[in-house]
């Protein structure tokens, strides 16, 4: 039978440049950041694997950040892991084992704009000492994680940027950079021909395969689960009544400024009533709007921005089912209650 040899798999370490009192400093911080994820680190407790990072927009506002959850449960869950230091590193590497350096997509920025970002360069995001590890082991991978749901742009400069960091290192190991992606349009998008020597890409599809696992968890366990008090579910029979509302729209996470661009539209056009609408509180969201004049990622101008400051206060706050977005978050990406959908339909 072919197939991979499962007992032939290298022993695989997760490399990090720092362990704080309550874990490892997950990559994501900068050679100018650092000061500020140890101080935060130090004096405010936190899970494993978090750090605080700021969005590039406004680049004083430091979030904090957790990762992408692979980091949290792997080494326990899996056979051949194991966690090590960039201190410990420098002694002894094993030639044998596989050495993976992760840069995850965080939740204040999107993977490509923010390491593909002009604002610094990718030998900012790792130590001296880290480095040279990289440059002299090929069994050192850097692997971008990209977590997020949504296809956002794969921009070729993100690509340039690394191969200019090999370049600059003088780093020419075979597959040295792997970059795991939800999408599948990657192939399309970016001629990854000239850097497919060094850098490889993996299309993960993670929320299709999340979203399936999810799915058939409900199947065993009578089409419901209950996490943190509330209940996610399959609707098996829709019933096709006349309802009371025309729309079911979840936005919840009022951060993200083309859903309140878009609420804004619908308020508007009076049509906030028409549907059950959630849109949670957030003070991102207030900073945003009492302090920009301008969106460029969606070519936002002025008038555009003082139309949703002028409106957002007749339609903001907006909550469906419950308050506590961390409390909706861990499911509501693949899954919904029911309740809504069975007084949602068109007459």
């Amino acid at each position: 039978m072919g197939g991979i040899n499962l007992n032939n798999i290298p022993t695989t370490c997760f490399v990090f440049d720092f362990r704080m009192p309550e874990g490892y400093l997950p990559f994501g911080y900068t050679k100018h950041t650092i000061g500020v994820n140890a101080i935060k680190k130090l004096n405010i407790i936190h899970e494993s694997f978090t750090g605080y990072y700021p969005p590039l927009e406004t680049p004083n506002d430091f979030r904090l950040n957790r990762t992408a959850g692979f980091q949290n449960y792997i080494v326990e869950q899996t056979p051949n892991t194991k966690y090590c230091l960039t201190t410990e590193l420098k002694k002894s590497v094993d030639e044998t084992e596989l050495y993976l350096v992760v840069l995850e997509s965080l939740n204040v920025n999107n993977l490509y704009e923010y390491y593909g970002s002009d604002k610094f360069d990718l030998s900012d995001f790792f130590s001296p000492q880290l480095t040279e590890l990289i440059k002299n082991n090929k069994n050192f991978k850097i692997v971008f994680m990209d977590y997020r749901e949504g296809a956002y742009p794969h921009n070729e400069y993100f690509l340039t940027k690394i191969d200019d960091f090999l370049n600059k290192h003088n780093i020419n190991h075979k597959n040295k950079v792997i970059i795991s992606t939800n999408n599948n349009f990657i192939n399309d998008t970016i001629n990854l021909k000239k850097y497919k020597r060094r850098i490889s890409v993996y299309c993960n599809n993670n929320y299709l395969l999340t979203a399936g696992k999810y799915i058939s968890e409900l199947r065993v366990a009578n089409n419901s689960i209950t996490e943190n008090d509330y209940e996610y579910s399959i609707q098996q029979n829709i019933n096709y009544d006349l309802k009371e509302k025309y729309f079911l729209m979840y936005n919840r996470n009022s951060d993200r400024i083309h859903r309140s661009y878009f609420l804004n539209k619908l308020y508007k056009e009076n049509l906030i009533d028409k549907g059950y609408i959630s849109f949670f509180e957030n003070p991102h969201f207030e900073n945003f709007v009492n302090n920009s004049n301008q969106y460029p990622q969606l070519n936002l101008e002025y008038d555009d921005i003082l139309d949703i400051k002028n409106n957002y206060k007749n339609y903001y706050p907006l909550v469906i089912d419950n308050t506590d977005g961390e409390k909706v978050a861990d499911f509501h990406n693949f899954l919904s209650r029911k309740d809504e959908y069975k007084i949602v339909i068109l007459q």
